[in-house]
């Protein structure tokens, strides 16, 4: 997959996450984090959407 599209791939699981689809954005990046298993920026992105709270961070 070429940079850019992962790159638009994961925003899009950034925007899901904030209009509250929390599920879908988390099913996305495990989808991602499967398929490269070896890509730790990846891995990271996806530990961080575990762990945001969209309610309680300012934008």
């Amino acid at each position: 997959m070429p940079k850019q599209e992962m790159t638009q791939v994961i925003t899009n699981a950034h925007t899901y996450l904030i209009i509250g689809e929390r599920k879908k954005s988390l099913d996305i990046m495990e989808s991602l984090c499967k398929t490269f298993p070896n890509d730790k920026k990846l891995a990271e992105t996806y530990k961080k959407i575990q762990t945001l709270d969209v309610e309680k961070e300012s934008i």
